[in-house]
């Protein structure tokens, strides 16, 4: 997993340069999109990041989290 904390405006300016030289990789989103994203999303713990803290097993039927992934999003990168 990786995470970057980074202000709104950086956002915002990290957005705009991608927009700019590669559309055909994103899409717009307005400052107001930006902010319901940013109020829904559950920033990592530092375990979270460094892989110390345990996670629970995979969703009942999948083996392992890599095979729900798969399951789940079936073109994601390996």
């Amino acid at each position: 997993m990786r995470y970057f904390d980074v202000t709104p405006a950086e956002q915002r300016r990290r957005l705009d340069q991608r927009q700019a030289e590669e559309p055909h990789t994103t899409w717009h989103m307005s400052d107001q999109e930006l902010a319901a994203w940013a109020a829904i999303i559950s920033i990592p713990t530092p375990g979270e990041l460094d892989g110390s803290e345990p996670i629970d097993g995979p969703p009942a039927g999948f083996p392992s989290w890599d095979d729900w992934r798969r399951h789940r999003w079936p073109p994601s990168i390996s």
